[in-house]
């Protein structure tokens, strides 16, 4: 059985609706269970907002707790 473990975090305490204001969301998905097929995490932001960047990272599974430990 999958066990998806979905996280948001901000780096900023507030945002300020200014021009040109940057903000940035993290998340991180994490399955410590078995296989999870066609996952997929949707973002919904309010209209007036544009995405500018998107980086992923990928965690090597050694860096993880496996399933065997």
């Amino acid at each position: 059985v999958a066990d998806l473990k979905l996280n948001f975090s901000f780096t900023n305490d507030t945002l300020v609706v200014v021009n040109q204001a940057n903000f940035t969301v993290l998340v991180s998905l994490a399955n410590p269970g078995d296989d999870s097929f066609n996952t997929s995490i949707v973002l919904h932001y309010p209209e007036g907002l544009s995405l500018s960047k998107f980086d992923t990272v990928k965690v090597p599974l050694s860096a993880h707790q496996t399933k065997d430990s």
